[in-house]
This record gives C-alpha cells, structure tokens and sequence, in this order.
C-alpha cells in the first residue's frame, strides 16, 4: 500500500514538472520582453 502511494505520488510528479517548467520558461521569456521594451 505504501509502494503503491508512493508511486502514484511518483505519477502526479512526473506529469506535473513538465507542465510548471514550461510555465517557468514562459514567464522567464515574458519578464525578459518587458524589461527589454522598458530599458
């Protein structure tokens, strides 16, 4: 059971970083944009 829940945990994991490090990345590229349009 413990195996089992930390593999569904393992799961959640793997399917989710992809998703938050493109959100990073874009934001990354965003934030870069403006302060290049400001200065």
């Amino acid at each position: 059971m413990f195996y089992n829940g930390r593999d569904k945990t393992y799961l959640k994991a793997y399917i989710s970083m992809p998703r938050i490090d493109f959100k990073i990345k874009c934001g990354w590229e965003i934030l870069l944009l403006i302060i290049r349009l400001i200065s």
